[in-house]
């Protein structure tokens, strides 16, 4: 009841720099689920459902190029900021690591590998997911994010390389000497409850081997994760033709070459991981010129940074592109099948591994 504005974090710190009340950008406003994407407004109905009164207590949205005013006194006298510092708003990691890992066109696509796994892409153009699974963002672009999120990311692989006592070394030799396919071993990796697809009560499925099987658990539960991101998130609608790595887990060559087989495209490491604070920089680089009536094109402000910053590039071994197709659809009907019954997949698992295991 005596609730006079209501912030994120993002624009909560947006507000002490500003000294006042900052805006929400459009990427933020869609993460609370509130924003109308086509409009890029509060959406009404949402706020009616959601708290009584709440427009009155939210603040305006806004774009995240947007310059919503200068540096507040108490920093310039305290801290000797310059009283022509101007604000852009504050946003969300994975909008920033958008614009950090240089996601301004078509065909690219970006894998974020740390506590929870996140891949998200460029979108032109407003698309939906109608399952509900994956969720789309306003971009610093003015355009759009699609994105999902898992869980069970890096909490999985060290669920696994901690029960068997393993080194990330350990864990990647595995990897490299163990077959694409695991010989038909597959996992549903739930070791805790999961977002996509939602999973409420954890149980991890092994198809094939057991609990026991180290090489099998360790090369299952990498492929389990590629296969289930490549799954959901077919509603974007297209085949990324390059990939861009970070977080934590994409340092391990071995986990990315699964990535790039599964995925069936060319993806890239970066020197510097932390995309989102890159990002972050590359979006206030843009405000200025703009600004200052300095006009310069996302792509070519992105290229023009990034490109210092491109490593490696991993390639998709195209002699598993089959393979892994087939791989997918079984996976696709294990999981099916345990989540939401119907008929067991066992027999095409059985081919699978008569296909491409037994001589």
């Amino acid at each position: 009841m005596n609730t006079s504005k209501i912030h994120l974090v993002s624009s909560f710190l947006s507000s002490i720099l500003l000294g006042k009340n900052s805006p929400i950008d459009h990427s933020d406003g869609a993460g609370m689920n509130l924003m109308n994407i086509r409009t890029k407004q509060w959406d009404q109905k949402a706020l009616d459902a959601t708290a009584p009164d709440l427009l009155l207590k939210l603040p305006p949205l806004t774009n995240s190029y947007d310059v919503i005013g200068t540096i507040s006194p108490y920093f310039i006298e305290k801290y000797g900021f310059s009283s022509n510092t101007i604000l852009i708003p504050w946003s969300g990691d994975n909008s920033n690591s958008l614009i950090g890992l240089g996601l301004t066109s078509q065909g690219k696509a970006a894998l974020s590998l740390g506590t929870s796994d996140t891949y998200f892409s460029y979108l032109e153009y407003l698309k939906y997911d109608l399952r509900g699974e994956g969720h789309v963002f306003g971009a610093p672009t003015g355009d759009y994010m699609g994105l999902i999120c898992y869980k069970n990311g890096s909490l999985a692989r060290e669920k696994i390389k901690n029960k068997f006592a393993l080194t990330w070394k350990d864990f990647s030799d595995i990897l490299r000497k163990t077959p694409p396919g695991n010989y038909g071993k597959i996992m549903l990796p739930y070791f805790l409850p999961e977002i996509v697809p939602l999973v409420l009560q954890p149980k991890v499925y092994r198809l094939g081997f057991d609990e026991n099987d180290l090489e099998g658990n360790v090369r299952a539960v990498i492929e389990a994760q590629f296969l289930s991101m490549k799954l959901h998130s077919q509603w974007i609608g297209e085949q990324p033709i390059e990939i861009y790595a970070t977080g934590g887990a994409s340092s391990n060559i071995e986990i990315l070459q699964i990535a790039a087989n599964i995925f069936n495209s060319n993806i890239r490491q970066f020197e510097d991981t932390n995309s989102s604070a890159i990002g972050a920089a590359l979006r206030s680089t843009k405000s200025y010129y703009d600004s200052a009536s300095k006009i310069i094109d996302w792509t070519d402000l992105v290229n023009s940074f990034l490109k210092i910053q491109k490593t490696n590039l991993i390639k998709p071994n195209r002699k598993y592109t089959e393979l892994y197709n087939n791989m997918l659809e079984i996976y696709k009907k294990y999981e099916t099948f345990i989540l939401k019954g119907g008929e067991d997949p066992e027999r095409s698992r059985e081919d699978f591994i008569k296909k491409y295991f037994t001589n």
